[in-house]
């Protein structure tokens, strides 16, 4: 029997992922962003950093240009909304300056529904921008600390799962497998950070991430699964209850 489920977020209008690099949300959350679009839902990636360290030969300036261009031929496809930050990759630190601009890029969306990284996740930058995310999502709802939008409510918040999924243990198992094969043309535009990871890790991204989305399915009793993990703070939601 499946064990799949949506994430139990009952009206949710406005979802937000995270990536810190401009390829995570594509591996991690690509399928759940996909099946929120398809029933209607806005979704927005949150691009961090631009990613222009990661790659062995092409220049900072010039692979920041191309991470771009890759995230927002994804983007396109996939007809989901961009937002790119464009911090220094390998960089992020969850200090006050940084988490006030997360701050005012949430307001400036008002979700109801966030996707980070988890905090135990094995890149610093993960960890960080989770950390960053976890630590403004109460301060949205603040009146008196000021960003240029207004406060809102917090998010509920999901973290998806750490590289290689070490350390993480998954909640909620979500049924992405009629969108894998969209969710692989997305990833697909990351030709670059493809690349690097072959020819500086011999790891092969596309494999990988079929690899990990199929023995999720096979946990859950489908075909292809993402996993994720709520964020829990007092108060708890009414709806964690259930």
């Amino acid at each position: 029997m499946s064990k799949t489920m949506a994430i139990p977020i009952p009206s949710t209008k406005t979802l937000v992922v995270f990536a810190p690099h401009p390829d995570d949300a594509e591996i991690f959350c690509g399928g759940t962003i996909l099946k929120y679009l398809a029933i209607g839902f806005r979704a927005v990636i949150i691009c961090v950093t631009s990613g222009n360290r990661g790659h062995l030969t092409i220049p900072p300036e010039e692979l920041a240009r191309i991470r771009e261009s890759e995230a927002r031929r994804s983007a396109v496809i996939a007809d989901v909304e961009l937002v790119w930050l464009g911090w220094e990759d390998t960089q992020v630190e969850a200090n006050l300056d940084n988490r006030q601009q997360i701050i005012e890029a949430l307001r400036g969306i008002e979700p109801d529904l966030v996707l980070c990284p988890d905090l135990n996740d094995y890149h610093v930058d993960h960890r960080e921008v989770g950390r960053l995310v976890t630590d403004a999502s109460y301060l949205l709802g603040v009146p008196q600390l000021k960003t240029d939008s207004e406060a809102c409510p917090p998010p509920q918040i999901y973290f998806y799962e750490s590289h290689g999924g070490i350390g993480f243990s998954p909640e909620i198992w979500v049924d992405i497998s009629p969108f894998f094969t969209k969710k692989l043309t997305m990833l697909e535009c990351h030709k670059s950070q493809i690349e690097w990871l072959k020819e500086h890790d011999g790891f092969d991204l596309l494999a990988y991430t079929e690899t990990k989305d199929r023995w999720h399915g096979f946990q859950s009793g489908c075909q292809y699964a993402e996993v994720f993990r709520p964020y829990r703070v007092f108060p708890v939601r009414c709806e964690e209850l259930i």
